[in-house]
């Protein structure tokens, strides 16, 4: 198992993929609050991925509370 610190890193083109997103709502969501910060590493934005599976896993949870109410 690898440390969290080693998680895999996605790249915007990645994300705007998991997410079936265009690139200017990934970042309105950023921008927003809604997704998590980003790093950067030389020129390259990243996100890890296990706090991009916590922001889809918030969301699904968030949803299915919704419907049941």
């Amino acid at each position: 198992m690898q440390p969290d610190n080693l998680a895999p890193l996605l790249s915007t083109n990645d994300l705007m993929r998991l997410l079936g997103v265009k690139r200017t709502t990934v970042w309105a969501h950023r921008k927003a609050g809604l997704l998590p910060q980003p790093i950067k590493i030389g020129s390259r934005t990243l996100w890890r991925s296990q706090d991009v599976q916590r922001f889809i896993d918030e969301r699904a949870a968030s949803a299915n509370g919704a419907a049941t109410h």
